[in-house]
């Protein structure tokens, strides 16, 4: 096995859409609700290579995503944990895709908060401290409903924006590798795994229908990744010390 592709990730979503009463404090009840946030674009990038950037206007939205994230062996976000991921989660079961075969996830922001004492944890502050490098001016608020009623100009600087975003967080990414602890495996030297024999069956479903993919890496272990012919679910096989 040759060496990880590293993917940064950052997404755009819509705000809510809600019937308020007031504009502190309330509380908004689903049936107020008009319409639920969504992803409005995404941007991603292999380190070392170039941004790939779509909107939600292209057929191939979800789909190049989830074939992305199929083809990193780690991935990088900033509050992906917490959001980012939990979207792109939400996007494929809505539109009824399988979800992306599983990998190691780094959130630079978890990293950041455990690590260090900073004034703010937000993107654009520990970037310029650290990096000298800021995130992109959107003008504020108005861009987004912009963007979804189409407008060209806005489309472009979103598409900027997001793209500025995943940019700042690879550079970020490679300025805290010393500082991350159990950074999965990033070396080439990953043995084989002797398993193609092994009647493996799927944990969720019990078929022994599976399609056997390449190891994911943690820090000490390559796992065998496996999916399911007949649900779709994900699940681990056989694994090599590192």
């Amino acid at each position: 096995m040759s060496k990880p592709k590293i993917l940064t990730l950052d997404i755009e979503t819509s705000p809510h859409d809600a019937y308020v009463w007031n504009l502190w404090g309330d509380n908004v009840s689903l049936s107020r609700l008009k319409t639920p946030t969504k992803m409005l674009c995404w941007a991603a990038k292999f380190v070392g290579e170039k941004p790939v950037y779509r909107s939600f206007r292209d057929p191939d939205f979800l789909p190049l995503l989830r074939e992305m994230l199929n083809g990193a062996d780690i991935v990088v976000t900033y509050n992906g944990s917490k959001f980012d991921m939990l979207h792109v989660n939400r996007e494929f079961a809505e539109a009824d895709i399988p979800p992306a075969r599983p990998c190691a996830h780094i959130d630079l922001l978890a990293v950041v908060k455990k690590t260090f004492k900073f004034p703010s944890n937000r993107l654009e502050y520990v970037a310029k401290v650290l990096l000298d490098i800021h995130k992109l001016d959107t003008g504020g608020f108005g861009l987004w409903p912009a963007f979804m009623k189409g407008d060209e100009k806005a489309q472009r600087l979103m598409q900027r924006y997001n793209v500025q975003d995943v940019r700042v967080t690879e550079r970020l990414y490679l300025f805290l590798r010393p500082w991350i602890k159990n950074h999965p495996y990033a070396g080439g030297q990953v043995p084989e795994i002797d398993d193609y024999e092994e009647p493996y069956e799927c944990r969720a479903c019990g078929s022994r229908s599976q399609t056997l993919h390449r190891p994911r890496r943690t820090r000490c272990y390559a796992i065998r990744v496996l999916e399911c012919k007949d649900c779709g679910h994900w699940h681990d096989g056989k694994r090599r010390k590192l």
